[in-house]
């Protein structure tokens, strides 16, 4: 089945907003929009604004994509004020189209940082520097009611020199504290509640599966190689991580870090470290390498031949275009990932949460028995504070009748 991505016709060259956009460049894609730089043709020519611009393709109103993209709006801009959250600035609807205006960042992202630059490499005090805005940018998301369900290093875009970060795509976020959907995200960041087949459960606590996240990040920045390929008992790596406290040694990663890694890590859901907390552990990090120098060839030069036979499918870590194949950690040496695609299930069946209490938000409820989710009948709230040119689901459906305009 074509991904929605490419229906999509090249907008370089071409004017949006009544001709005060100019789309120069493509920048970026995934599966469902494309992001343009983009040229503010009301800004002086000694002053020039640029922005990013994500192009998607409008759902079927009466579809459940539909719901998704507005509920994406809805979550990006109610966190947009963060200043370690990319900023959306409007949305732009065109024909069959929506225009997602926002900050321009041309440095790339973390995934890039840690796996192209390597930035990170060794060197604790930036690791912490921009681990912590992390922390701040979910955490602010967490007391607005956000949770994003697809933190990784490429939805974090970073400064050239990896100290500044900035969290974006909230296209899988939910105001519902407890979600009902299972495989959402991409599977090497999943909780294990999330992947779910071994949870008898019908919902997990979204905030705590965005901790887990992080913690897969952290050691990512850390060890340049991911820790499992899905957080399942099936798999070897992750059995090995819940049988062995001492597994993560193995990968170059200080004691105190382990540490760390496994109060994140943790298995129950109930028992994972808050942000609040895990922010004033990584303050106290005296290294997160096991070595000021590890030996490059604990990195980057392990090849087959050098591991045990039982050991198979090593190769050493590159990036790839589809962003699927962060090579994942083994005694050693690396094994690549088979999957990194994100996976989406039916829009969810809890209510809405949109109320910005900050109390008590870091207290979670029980788990409910099982029972079986159902299509919620029910639009997306209109969009709150400043005009952002978007109105209501019920009202795009009224005004794409009447006007009826195609690409």
């Amino acid at each position: 089945m074509p991904i929605p991505s490419t229906f999509l016709p090249d907008f370089t060259a071409n004017f949006i907003d009544n001709g005060k956009l100019l789309l120069t460049q493509r920048i970026g894609g995934g599966a469902y929009g494309v992001v343009y730089r983009a040229v503010d043709t009301t800004s002086p020519p000694n002053n020039l604004k640029e922005y990013a611009v994500k192009c998607m393709l409008k759902a079927d109103p009466e579809c459940p994509r539909a719901l998704a993209q507005h509920r994406e709006i809805m979550m990006h801009k109610r966190v947009s004020c963060h200043k370690n959250v990319i900023a959306l600035h409007r949305v732009i609807e065109d024909g069959r189209y929506f225009f997602f205006v926002m900050d321009l960042c041309l440095t790339g992202d973390l995934f890039e940082a840690i796996m192209g630059r390597k930035v990170y490499e060794n060197n604790t005090n930036l690791v912490k520097q921009a681990f912590i805005q992390i922390i701040d940018a979910v955490e602010a998301c967490h007391r607005k009611s956000v949770f994003h369900r697809d933190l990784k290093p490429d939805n974090i875009l970073v400064s050239s020199d990896g100290s500044q970060v900035w969290l974006t795509d909230f296209g899988l976020s939910t105001t519902a504290t407890m979600s009902s959907e299972f495989c959402i995200g991409t599977p090497n960041y999943m909780s294990p509640e999330c992947v779910g087949n071994e949870h008898s459960r019908n919902a997990y606590l979204s905030r705590r599966n965005d901790v887990w996240s992080l913690g897969v990040i952290l050691f990512i920045m850390i060890t340049r190689r991911n820790p499992w390929e899905l957080a399942r008992f099936d798999n070897a790596l992750f059995r090995q991580f819940l049988y062995d406290d001492d597994f993560f040694l193995r990968g170059s990663i200080s004691m105190e870090a382990n540490k760390l890694l496994r109060r994140i890590l943790a298995y129950d859901p109930l028992q994972r470290i808050s942000l609040a907390k895990m922010r004033d552990e990584i303050k106290k990090i005296g290294s997160f390498f096991a070595g000021e120098h590890p030996a490059e060839a604990d990195i980057t030069s392990i090849t087959p031949s050098s591991l045990p036979s039982s050991v198979a499918s090593l190769a050493p870590v590159h990036r790839v275009s589809s962003r699927s194949d962060i090579d994942v950690f083994v005694i050693g040496s690396m094994s690549k990932a088979s999957s990194g695609s994100r996976y989406s299930t039916t829009p969810p069946s809890s209510i809405f949460c949109l109320g910005d209490s900050d109390s008590d938000w870091e207290s979670e409820g029980p788990i409910t028995p099982e029972t079986h989710p159902a299509q919620p009948a029910i639009d997306v709230p209109d969009l709150d504070g400043k005009d952002i040119g978007l109105t209501s689901l019920r009202d795009l459906r009224e005004s794409l009748r009447e006007l009826n305009l195609v690409a």
